[in-house]
């Protein structure tokens, strides 16, 4: 059986500078960790481990549970752009802010009042 060489030989260094420089270039880290572990599963097992590339990522894509990823992040953009983040924060700051602990538990109750609410309407 044939394993691929180690990676004692200094891959994990050119690993590190191409990413390194790709981030310097400007490159979106999503396609350029991508680009990097394609290049170097090809360099290490040979044109052969295409479909198992493709397979794996297929299999990445297709999982359902991580729609909740990008919808979080643009959630979070949107919040971070319109200032509405900014202005909770300080509102809870403004209820809270006399009272020790005050915007910790702001949120604590936050969490509290969604709790109850779910257990209530159940869909």
């Amino acid at each position: 059986m044939n394993f691929p060489p180690s990676a004692s030989n200094g891959e994990p260094c050119c690993c590190s500078v191409m990413m390194i420089v790709l981030l310097i270039l400007g490159k979106p880290l999503a396609y350029l960790t991508g680009f990097v572990a394609m290049f170097f599963a090809i360099g290490w097992f040979g044109p052969n481990v295409l479909p198992l590339l493709t397979s794996r990522i297929y299999s990445f894509v297709s999982e359902y549970t991580l729609i909740a990823v990008p919808m979080f992040v643009l959630m979070a953009s949107l919040l971070d752009r319109t200032n509405i983040a900014k202005d909770l924060y300080n509102a809870m700051q403004f209820f809270g802010g006399r009272i020790r602990g005050g915007v910790a538990g702001a949120d604590s109750g936050g969490r509290r009042v969604s709790r109850r609410h779910e257990r209530h309407h159940r869909w």
